[in-house]
């Protein structure tokens, strides 16, 4: 046998046999030469104590971590139209308002829809604190009645690369507001 692998027995012996304080020597033949650790006891700090600061730091992180995540998204809209009573064939406004009372600037995707009238969306950008108002043109080209608008908001849009609509965002406020569009008289 060579010398590494007698070298690399005789170690696996003293670890597997366990510590000793003391040293030994085994004669091999005269030209082996044994090399000899001492292994002593080591001095563990208490496992415990080690815990408790690591589950404090752990402690200290996971509520870093929420205060930075915890962002304020307030988004209050309010529509309003022009008039609330239309003669047919004109055009009418009308307005979405959206304030922004969260802590952070929102991009928002703003739909109006009116099921048998109108279905539009625009995209704009509200910071914290501010009233951003978006207005859409109705045309009244249709039979006499009430109609109902409605004004959703949605933030965290997110867009493909081509800047299509790839999410539509997470659905925030929504307001309604009804109109009366007469008949035409001729």
């Amino acid at each position: 046998m060579d010398k590494s692998k007698i070298l690399l027995l005789l170690g696996l012996f003293v670890f597997i046999g366990g510590c000793t304080s003391q040293t030994q020597s085994l004669p091999l033949n005269e030209n082996a030469v044994l090399v000899t650790y001492e292994i002593a006891d080591e001095q563990r700090p208490d496992d415990f104590a080690r815990w408790q600061a690591m589950n404090e730091q752990r402690v200290a992180l996971d509520r870093w971590d929420a205060t930075v995540e915890d962002v304020n998204h307030e988004l209050v809209i309010d529509i309003d139209v022009s008039d609330d009573f239309v003669e047919c064939n004109e055009s009418i406004e009308v307005t979405v308002d959206v304030e922004n009372k969260g802590d952070e600037t929102e991009n928002l995707r703003v739909q109006l829809t009116e099921d048998r009238l109108f279905d539009e969306e625009k995209f704009v950008e509200v910071e914290p604190g501010h009233v951003r108002s978006v207005a859409f043109d109705v045309d009244t080209k249709t039979p006499e009645g009430r109609y109902t608008f409605e004004a959703r908001v949605f933030r965290d849009v997110k867009f493909d690369r081509d800047f299509n609509v790839r999410d539509g965002g997470e659905f925030e406020a929504s307001d309604s507001k009804s109109i009366f569009i007469a008949t035409c008289r001729d």
